[in-house]
């Protein structure tokens, strides 16, 4: 493991924890009361609806929002990457291209007070806070200088 572990629990139990590994892929550990432990690298499975996934690894430390089916990342090209699990598998979105093309430089800070409302916190490559927002099924962005 590289970086800082982020974990979730969901609410039958299970614990969900996240880190990059040295190669730069995604890890998730899971502990369940029957069925144990698993590892999973998430960059082997199975992906529906890619939404402009560069195919790059992740060099930031993962965050999820506030429940495992929801996480962000910084991948390799600084971009802000939101992986979400959907019931036939993992789906990727770039919200670099919601910014306008605006990298990210560091780790995303992310909270989601419900299923459609999320909200992330990152500095962007000129040194400034961005903020993205999804409303529904609107994804918003702006510089907070």
């Amino acid at each position: 493991m590289a970086g800082n572990p982020f974990f979730a629990i969901e609410q039958n139990g299970t614990v969900h924890v996240f880190a990059r590994s040295p190669d730069g892929h995604l890890l998730e550990w899971q502990w369940t009361s029957y069925e144990g432990r698993k590892l999973e690298d998430l960059h082997k499975i199975k992906f529906v609806d890619f939404i402009s996934n560069s195919g790059q690894t992740i060099s930031g430390d993962p965050k999820t929002c506030s429940e495992w089916r929801n996480i962000f990342v910084r991948d390799s090209n600084d971009h802000l990457k939101f992986w979400k699990n959907v019931s036939n598998g993992w789906q990727i979105t770039d919200l670099t291209n919601v910014n306008g093309g605006t990298t990210i430089s560091g780790n995303p800070m992310a909270d989601c007070s419900n299923y459609n409302t999320k909200d992330i916190v990152a500095r962007n490559s000129n040194g400034y806070l961005h903020h993205w927002s999804l409303r529904g099924t609107t994804w918003l962005a702006r510089e907070i200088k």
